[in-house]
């Protein structure tokens, strides 16, 4: 066995090889498993889509189930469902995935059929006229979320260029979407540079190398590489969605920190504090002691170029203004050393036990192993990241909550009726 590097963790063993033409194979191999999860990484997302191709890159997505030069969409399920498995993919603004879920004798019969997937597809025109449809129906059912939509919407206002852009497109540019575009841009993105395939589970290292060896790493190099996208300087912005509906749906979010800030973990403990969970201060605040809301939490998006830090909620129609006003409060109170001892323990507490609850899933697992790779090149052991969370002070959090609160570019979104909100006397702290 060849691999570049190699390690044990807790009950598991980690490697990762990088083949001559740049595509990458993670494994973490669970001894303990009865199942695989392989996830083929594709760096493309919305984030890469044009001002006049929005939702391409989820299109393709989409495209890549319809049928390959080996097998049609019905025997890509069947090939998969015969044997107990699962086949999905999802498109985010900077990644897309796809992925298998499979009993740990099957990899690869996995691994054949995800290359088959991404590297061998079809792209006739009946394919693509119904897919469109498709997806316009998703845009559709989630323009009827406002739970997601305010997110969106907000997500957009704080990016006014391709990262802000709706993952799935709107219908004007999917009409417009032709044949010859699609088929240039997975051309200049489905490259082996681009791809990294994702191992987790309980499997023989060597066959899954040899197979890797076979199918992906005999992709022909390209030498693309896409630009910088250069991030906007976030403004404060209100936008409001006028909605006749029962309650009001809102976004409140400022610049967060990207992928590689060494902060990020702090960042991951003030979110725990602040908005997850039911002993989370605005749960207690805003739920529990005045009953403003049902639905309340924060949490954050990491980007390779920036982020965002989110507060997001539902409320009576009228009571917004009194929601903002306990945000301000609590946002304040963290950032002026209002944080005993005890509540960031349970922070904390809180955070690692999510950690573990999600290595449990063989699947999150692969995400995981993954993502560390993409953010930083690297992965980190389960001690590592435990270790990064336990050494967190006070001081650590009111210095972070400083950079993130403590800003100029709060961004609000709101769905429902008309009302006024001074976004500028809201939020300076």
């Amino acid at each position: 066995m060849s691999y570049d590097i190699k390690f044990d963790d807790i009950n598991s063993i980690y490697a990762k090889k990088i083949f001559p033409n740049k595509c990458q194979l993670l494994i973490e191999k669970l001894p303990w498993s009865f199942t695989t999860s392989i996830g083929v990484w594709v760096k493309v997302g919305s984030k890469y889509d044009k001002e006049d191709e929005k939702g391409l890159s989820h299109l393709i997505e989409h495209l890549l189930f319809r049928g390959t030069q080996n097998r049609s969409a019905q025997e890509i399920v069947n090939y998969m469902e015969s044997v107990g498995g699962e086949i999905n993919a999802f498109t985010e603004r900077e990644l897309t995935c796809f992925s298998v879920k499979i009993l740990k004798g099957d990899v690869q019969r996995g691994i054949e059929l995800l290359y088959d997937l991404v590297a061998k597809p079809l792209f006739n025109d009946e394919d693509i006229a119904k897919e469109k449809e498709i997806v316009k129906r998703e845009i559709e059912e989630q323009e009827e979320d406002y739970h997601l939509r305010v997110h969106d919407l907000l997500i957009k206002n704080m990016y006014p260029n391709s990262l802000g852009y709706h993952i799935y497109g709107d219908k004007k540019n999917l009409d417009n979407l032709s044949k010859e575009k699609i088929e240039n841009f997975y051309r200049k993105f489905y490259i082996p540079e681009n791809i990294a395939i994702s191992v987790t589970g309980n499997f023989d290292e060597s066959l899954i190398e040899d197979l890797v060896k076979r199918t992906f790493a005999s992709l022909p190099t390209s030498h693309f590489s896409p630009n910088q996208l250069i991030v906007p300087t976030i403004k404060r912005n209100l936008s409001f969605f006028e909605k006749d509906v029962e309650q009001t749906y809102f976004c409140l979010g400022t610049e967060g920190l990207k992928q590689t800030d060494p902060d990020r973990v702090i960042m991951f403990v003030i979110s725990s504090l602040l908005g997850e969970g039911m002993s989370s201060r605005l749960y207690k605040k805003v739920r529990e002691e005045f009953g403003l809301a049902y639905t309340i939490y924060s949490y954050y998006t990491l980007y390779v170029e920036t982020g965002a830090f989110l507060i997001t909620g539902i409320t009576q129609n009228g009571q917004l203004k009194s929601v903002l006003e306990i945000l301000k409060n609590e946002l304040y109170n963290i950032c002026n050393f209002k944080v005993s001892k005890e509540e960031l323990n349970m922070a904390k507490a809180k955070l690692q036990g999510n950690f573990f609850f999600n290595l449990e899933q063989v699947a999150n697992r692969m995400i995981r192993l993954s993502k560390l790779n993409d953010w930083h090149g690297r992965h980190y052991s389960i001690t590592e990241e435990l270790k990064m969370i336990e050494i967190i002070s006070i001081d650590d959090v009111v210095r972070v909550a400083d950079r993130l609160f403590k800003s100029d570019n709060w961004n609000l979104s709101i769905i429902g009726r008309n009302l006024e909100i001074n976004l500028k006397e809201m939020f300076v702290l």
